[in-house]
């Protein structure tokens, strides 16, 4: 259920987060191909699948990538990860009650 009561504090819920589908994101063009390295000192949002198939995303040290939850769950297809700030799915009081596929 997605509007549980005893969530609270869920990262998703930010309303200063960047989303990953902007265009204005990523300075005018959303990634569709190759490695993806997210914006310096930024929170990046994943709402919804992705309709490709990415090479490595690097996570500055500075930002972080969160993924948020629809009823169908998010599959982000990629050919791996390179964390050095922080990637969220849900915390201890707010857990995601949806599939999220990596």
């Amino acid at each position: 259920d997605l509007s549980s009561s005893t969530r609270f504090n869920c990262p998703h819920e930010d309303p200063n987060l960047l989303d990953w589908h902007m265009n204005s994101t990523w300075d005018g063009s959303i990634p569709s191909s190759g490695d993806v390295i997210l914006p310096s000192n930024s929170r990046i949002i994943v709402r919804q699948s992705l309709n490709e198939i990415l090479g490595v995303i690097t996570i500055p040290p500075t930002s972080e990538l969160i993924f948020g939850e629809t009823e169908s769950g998010i599959s982000f297809d990629i050919h791996g990860v390179n964390v050095m700030g922080k990637l969220t799915i849900g915390s201890e009081t707010c857990r995601i009650g949806t599939p999220i596929t990596i």
